[in-house]
């Protein structure tokens, strides 16, 4: 995983709150498991989209292939990559068990980057509302530039998941990001 994406993960578990923080540093722990899963067959393709397809059903976008997935305690984080490596879609879920105020982890997504992170200087770019599963969700996109100085785009979404409060995450690097494509993928979510 591109260390831009690592760093984009983190913003993520930062920014959602006390409550959710715990949720989500599960979730990234999870995340870094399922690199080390990957290794020993985590990143099976059919492995992958039955874990996705436990969190929401969707048509990737063409050229995207499984990267790893994970589970652990109801917890789930299913990841794609081009197969060029240049970006990452990302969709994790925490049970139905853990409270989750996803009004509040919406406003706080698009508060926390505020005019921009110091580390990977995101600033929003966008806020806009999109249909997930059928109902209304709240993204927010961000641009940042990466360790290597590349500027990526980061798009954020919050939704009701199959099995709980879902997070949906694109990265992709600024000359590669293809809205159209973008747009079409999230309207394949159900």
């Amino acid at each position: 995983m591109k260390r831009g994406t690592k760093i984009a993960l983190a913003i993520l578990a930062g920014v959602v709150g006390l409550g959710v923080i715990s949720c989500m540093l599960v979730a990234v722990m999870i995340a870094t498991a399922g690199r080390v899963v990957a290794r020993v067959g985590g990143s099976n393709p059919t492995r992958v989209a039955a874990v996705a397809e436990r969190i929401a059903e969707f048509e990737l976008p063409e050229g995207y292939v499984a990267d790893y997935a994970a589970e652990a305690a109801g917890f789930s984080i299913a990841a794609f990559k081009p197969t060029d490596g240049r970006g990452h879609i990302i969709v994790a879920q925490t049970p139905s068990w853990v409270a989750v105020d996803r009004a509040e982890v919406e406003a706080r997504l698009q508060s926390a980057a505020g005019d921009k992170d110091e580390v990977t200087r995101l600033r929003v770019e966008e806020v806009r509302e999109v249909m997930l599963r059928g109902a209304p969700v709240t993204v927010t996109v961000s641009r940042g530039e990466g360790s290597a100085g590349q500027d990526f785009y980061q798009l954020l979404g919050v939704f009701e998941g199959k099995g709980g409060t879902a997070w949906l995450m694109i990265v992709d690097e600024v000359e590669s990001w293809d809205q159209v494509e973008i747009d079409a993928f999230i309207g394949s979510i159900e």
